[in-house]
């Protein structure tokens, strides 16, 4: 129950370890809305009283501010922002076009931009509320092919750490980030298929195996919840001791 009564937007929360999170704030009594580029829920929603889905575009504030007009509507509140949708088109950087480069940063970087920026003026009415970033791994760690993405997540935690001094001063506001590592969930799925290339990174990792989705989504509810409400500016890296770069 450490949700009860709490109002929860995660973009890009579908499938992957978007899902697993909002199955994990759901399983806690939180009123989870998921949100997605298809006009179409997707099938496992209807198994979940407290779980919906609305249609969204992170990088469109039009379509962002409907959605986050009719959560208020509809709840009357809204209490954690997740700005979780990502996208990857990962070439060495001599192959990467333009438009891959632009794909990622719009969708990983500016999208959290426009939703945080849409949902502040109901952050600041309330006077409170919480903007959950999901950045990873790459943010921190070199890797070969992912120049947008890296790029993107590393801006995300830099822009975790600006908001979370700038927006306290608009009411109770926190900002803070989770950085995962590789889960078996999402994209890690990719790295994982590829065997001779997993075989070679597993050994990175201190406990020697992925994540599972309720793992990060545990560490999700902590900072959804009251018991993180004096935790600001914090990325909390949830990858199993990846510690070797």
């Amino acid at each position: 129950m450490k949700l009860h009564n709490k109002v929860i937007l995660i973009t890009g929360g579908s499938r992957g370890l978007g899902k697993a999170m909002a199955l994990g704030c759901a399983a806690e009594s939180g009123e989870v809305i998921i949100t997605g580029r298809s006009s179409v829920p997707p099938v496992w929603v209807n198994d979940y009283e407290h779980i919906s889905y609305f249609q969204q575009d992170v990088g469109s504030m039009e379509s962002t501010k409907k959605v986050i007009e009719r959560v208020i509507a509809q709840y009357g509140q809204m209490d954690v922002l997740v700005n979780n949708a990502g996208v990857n088109r990962d070439h060495l950087f001599k192959n990467m076009s333009l438009e891959d480069w632009n794909e990622v940063i719009h969708t990983n970087l500016t999208g959290p931009f426009i939703c945080s920026k849409a949902v502040l003026p109901y952050f600041t009415e309330q006077g409170y509320g919480k903007i959950i970033n999901i950045s990873s791994a790459a943010a921190t760690r070199v890797n070969i092919g992912q120049a947008n993405y890296c790029s993107a997540k590393a801006g995300i935690e830099m822009l975790t750490k600006v908001l979370a001094i700038e927006l306290p001063r608009l009411g109770n506001i926190t900002v803070n980030c989770i950085q995962p590592g590789v889960f078996e969930e999402g994209m890690g799925e990719e790295l994982m298929s590829r065997e001779k290339v997993w075989e070679k990174y597993k050994p990175r990792f201190a406990s020697g195996r992925p994540g599972y989705g309720e793992e990060l989504a545990s560490s999700l509810v902590f900072l959804a919840s009251d018991e993180s409400n004096y935790i600001n500016g914090h990325v909390l890296e949830v990858n199993g001791g990846l510690l070797w770069v």
